[in-house]
């Protein structure tokens, strides 16, 4: 096994997982070749749609909403699946209009978490 760049599965079967691209396979466009990390169950070579895998940044998050992404897979892993159903029906005709759809329900889930008082359930992010 010969492992490449960290990476992390932002969508697909591995969506929240980490691994790295298996460089002992060359891969194209369409597909990655990877290693899964399955925790105490092992390591998984396979391969993946390019599109499901980011590269995992050496950086520092340079936003709060960054930081998120990064520590909170299953939030990224919605978000993606999301904007990519969004993509479906066309959003390049009106991506600010999608700007503005998506902001409001941004803020109307923050005014439902608000509401929620000291029942509300909140996140420690590291930034």
């Amino acid at each position: 096994i010969m492992k490449g760049n960290e990476i992390r599965f932002i969508a697909g079967k591995y969506a929240g997982k980490k691994g790295w691209i298996d460089d002992s396979k060359t891969g194209d466009e369409a597909v990655t070749p990877v290693i899964v990390n399955n925790g105490r169950k092992g390591e998984k070579k396979t391969w993946v749609y390019t599109s499901s895998v980011q590269i995992e940044s050496t950086n520092e998050p340079s936003s709060y909403a960054e930081a998120v992404m990064i520590q909170c897979p299953d939030i990224e892993k919605n978000l993606v699946a999301v904007t990519r159903q969004l993509a479906k029906c066309d959003i390049s005709q009106d991506p600010g209009g999608f700007h503005t759809v998506i902001n409001k329900k941004m803020t109307e889930a923050i005014v439902w978490q608000e509401q929620k008082g000291s029942k509300a359930y909140y996140r420690k992010i590291k930034y």
